[in-house]
């Protein structure tokens, strides 16, 4: 018998109904969050023209790019470990789903394992310490389906076990999942050039620091459409940069 320290009411999987209700609340919930989000914007708001910028990624874009961060395995509890081999993209309700593909399967005696499909969507657009636009996938559903392994792994309590084990590693594998990097380049600073010194006059180059932030993020019309959020500083001359870091 699977090795889980486990008894058949401990092994048990909460109310089915309960957990179909509580996955299709959060769905729900995200979904009016993004129509929410499309009724707010009128028309020639969808940016602060002085303080934002938009990028759009086309939905086939954003599938290529998801489908580069597979496959992935992540190690969970009681010695499982979950591959997944490929993901798929969906835009539907202002909201990017994405559904991940792969099987999850114990590393010890008795070796059990079954496919896994997780069910959830692009969240957390932000930009890392590396100055890139990354997305992160949250998850909000899993489903188990043909066990094969050892003869016990066709027994329901084994397979719910199993089941069970997946439900209560979805944190470890939400935060093992790779996060999808945006073809965006953010820079730090902006570099104005300058003119001459030939001619009539002459402007030294000038730079100012500037800092970078995902305001909001749209899945509308088969695109995500994302806001940055720039912020300027003072420009100065290089001249005068270059005395300033002599100075320290």
């Amino acid at each position: 018998m699977l090795l889980m320290c486990c008894t058949a009411a401990a092994c048990a999987r909460p109310d089915p109904i309960e957990l179909e209700r509580i996955v299709t609340r959060d769905q729900l919930r995200r979904e009016v969050a993004g129509f929410t989000a499309l009724q707010s914007i009128t028309p020639g708001k969808l940016v602060n023209r002085h303080s934002e910028v938009v990028v759009t990624v086309r939905d086939s874009l954003m599938r290529n790019l998801i489908a580069a961060a597979f496959p992935v395995s992540i190690s969970i509890r009681n010695r499982a470990i979950v591959t997944l081999t490929d993901a798929t993209v969906i835009f539907r309700g202002n909201v990017a789903r994405v559904a991940l593909r792969g099987r999850v399967q114990r590393a010890a005696f008795p070796r059990v394992s079954a496919d896994l499909e997780l069910q959830g969507a692009l969240d957390g657009f932000a930009i890392s310490r590396g100055k890139e636009l990354n997305a992160r996938i949250t998850i909000d559903d899993m489903t188990l389906t043909a066990p094969a392994g050892a003869p016990a792994s066709f027994d329901p309590l084994v397979t719910g076990a199993l089941q069970r084990i997946v439900e209560r590693s979805l944190p470890e594998i939400t935060s093992g999942l790779p996060s999808v990097a945006v073809p965006v380049r953010i820079d730090e600073q902006m570099l104005l050039p300058g003119f001459g010194p030939e001619g009539a006059f002459t402007i030294p180059p000038s730079r100012a620091p500037m800092s970078v932030a995902a305001a909001r993020v749209i899945a509308f019309q088969d695109r995500i459409w994302i806001v940055l959020r720039i912020t300027l500083g003072t420009f100065i001359t290089d001249t005068l940069a270059r005395a300033t870091g002599d100075a320290r």
